[in-house]
């Protein structure tokens, strides 16, 4: 498709000389993380794993004279692209984030990433970390430990995973909810209030999040979390859109 007249393959290792990967068992997270920002220099990363946190540590920070601002999906656009520019020009040294920072970061020159509360997986936690000294610098991938890790990590897997029996039942009580009966539904469109659904049947809210994804994935519904009333279906397979035939596009 891209007319390349030689195949380039570049070749690296996982392993990355440069990044020294740390864990620290701390009772006081917080004391530690001052501790390391003071001790280490450079731009960095801290990353935790709700929003409401995000704001609460960057506060921490600035309130122990460390420039820092928050980030996560929640914000509105153009504050997302504020505070990520002034992060990437060094107008703010640390970047308090979900994991929702950090895709398409191009920034090199990160000497810090701090994981405060620990990712569900191996393969998460090596991409957060691996921002880290892109340049080639010596650089630090530091995740803060406590007592209660392991368990709320546990905790977070039966959350995101929860038992088939109740996946079936939140299918039941949203046509329930709906007044969907058996047969109904296909290729409709339904206004769904997540909030009152959980409300209503009494349900696990976060395992019903999940529960929902989780049906998602298996083609049973699809759900739209977001505010818009529309939604635009192309009839055309996509691999159909750069045949020559179809011309410029014009949309």
């Amino acid at each position: 498709r891209l007319n390349f007249r030689a195949k380039n393959v570049f070749r690296m290792s996982f392993q990355r000389e440069n990044l020294c990967y740390v864990v620290r068992i701390a009772s006081d997270k917080e004391a530690e993380l001052i501790h390391i920002l003071q001790a280490v220099q450079g731009s960095a990363i801290v990353y935790v794993r709700s929003r409401k946190r995000t704001k609460e540590i960057a506060q921490l920070l600035k309130d122990n004279d460390i420039k820092a601002t928050f980030y996560h999906a929640g914000l509105e656009h153009f504050t997302k692209d504020i505070r990520q520019q002034d992060w990437q020009r060094d107008n703010t040294r640390v970047m308090v984030a979900t994991n929702a920072f950090g895709m398409g970061i191009d920034k090199p020159d990160v000497r810090l990433v701090i994981h405060l509360t620990m990712p569900s997986s191996l393969e998460e936690y090596y991409q957060e970390a691996g921002r880290a000294g892109r340049d080639g610098e010596h650089s630090y991938a530091v995740a803060i430990v406590g007592s209660q890790d392991s368990r709320m990590l546990h905790r977070r897997l039966q959350d995101t995973f929860p038992e088939k029996e109740y996946i079936r039942e939140v299918y039941d009580q949203i046509c329930n909810f709906l007044a969907i009966g058996e047969g109904e539904g296909l290729d409709r469109t339904y206004d769904f209030d997540i909030e009152l659904f959980i409300r209503r049947f009494h349900m696990r809210p976060v395992q019903t999040r999940h529960a929902i994804e989780i049906m998602q994935l298996a083609k049973w519904l699809e759900y739209h979390d977001d505010d818009s009333r529309s939604m635009l279906r192309f009839l055309i397979p996509s691999k159909e859109l750069y045949q020559p035939h179809i011309g410029p596009d014009r949309l």
